[in-house]
């Protein structure tokens, strides 16, 4: 009975043993090694240590819902399919996958239909690349693809198009159907990048532009993406600092009842004058406030701003003059707090 719990009590092992070897995963696999000789000291147990030795393996490196290689297997994967690539001086191309609207069908139809589409979505994938091709799920709706030795960029592309192209029919689940996209960013190796770290961000970073270039579709990394990246940054950074600094203002765009000449309406707008830059546009820090979550302190402030207006004005003139407010959407996806 105690030998049918061991593979309970090893497999939570598993997670302080990768946390204590992270990637390495020769030392990761030596380590559980050692602590099932020692636990499986006997011999007529031997079956049974051989047994959880291959399961340790599978657990290790392979996603436990799709099958698919899990981020230990890639890297790894990726690391030998580079040093390949660099004795054959042949290129390789990496794509990263991101799923739209997964999270919407996790909400409305429940995680046990999410993981049919992420099942789905794997073979789907694995049937756009050939076998020497490496799919892999990174994690949550992430997955990536290696495609070493192809050398015109006619072929990544196709094969991008062919996975946007499958990922985009209808999932049957059970019952119901659902629907997702998907937005890929192709970086190179060794045009782009020439270690593992660089490559997957840069693919990140594709990805991201060709999401916010309107899904389904694909997109290179250009080198341009790492210099807005970096600037992006940056201004997020300041951002940060903009309200302790008082750098954030707020404007009225007064609204005039033309018989009376009288000013009855205005509408808020928020403008920042940084220190170095001037004035930064709306359309540039909004965004960067959505992003970073800054929007909903920043969007606060703005209405207290507004309220304390409305109340000197009133002092002052007599009357109440409305003040319309911008509020993003984002700000509607936090409850609101009723005092």
């Amino acid at each position: 009975m105690v030998y049918r719990r061991l593979p309970e009590y090893l497999s939570s092992l598993l997670p302080i043993l990768h946390e204590l070897y992270k990637s390495d995963r020769l030392k990761f696999i030596a380590a559980y090694d050692t602590i099932l000789k020692v636990v499986f000291f006997d011999m007529e147990l031997d079956t049974y240590f051989h047994s959880s030795m291959q399961e340790l393996l599978r657990l290790a490196n392979y996603d436990a819902l799709t099958g698919l290689p899990n981020r230990i297997l890639f890297h790894d994967r990726l690391e030998q399919k580079i040093k390949k690539c660099r004795r054959t001086e042949s290129p390789l191309a990496l794509l990263l996958i991101d799923l739209y609207r997964f999270k919407e069908i996790n909400d409305t139809l429940g995680h046990g239909k999410g993981d049919l589409v992420l099942i789905e979505t794997a073979r789907r994938i694995g049937g756009c690349v050939r076998e020497t091709d490496t799919v892999a799920r990174l994690g949550g709706d992430e997955f990536t693809v290696i495609l070493p030795e192809l050398n015109d960029r006619v072929y990544f592309e196709r094969i991008a198009q062919n996975i946007i192209h499958e990922l985009g029919k209808p999932f049957a689940l059970e019952t119901d159907m659902a629907y997702i996209s998907a937005s890929i960013g192709i970086t190179l190796y060794p045009d782009d990048a020439l270690d593992i770290e660089s490559l997957l961000k840069q693919a990140d970073q594709a990805m991201y532009v060709a999401k916010s270039e309107g899904r389904n579709r694909f997109g290179y990394f250009t080198q341009s993406m790492q210099q807005e990246a970096g600037e992006k940054l940056a201004l997020t950074n300041d951002l940060r600092q903009a309200l302790a600094r008082h750098e954030l203002h707020v404007y009225y765009q007064p609204i005039v009842e033309l018989h009376s000449g009288l000013i009855f309406k205005a509408e808020a707008l928020l403008r920042w004058k940084h220190p170095q830059r001037g004035m930064v546009s709306p359309v540039i820090f909004i965004p960067l406030a959505e992003e970073s979550g800054l929007i909903h302190e920043i969007g606060e402030w703005v209405f207290n701003q507004s309220i304390a207006s409305v109340k000197r004005w009133h002092d002052q003139f007599g009357r109440i003059i409305q003040i319309s407010v911008n509020k993003s959407p984002i700000q509607f996806e936090r409850s609101e707090e009723v005092t």
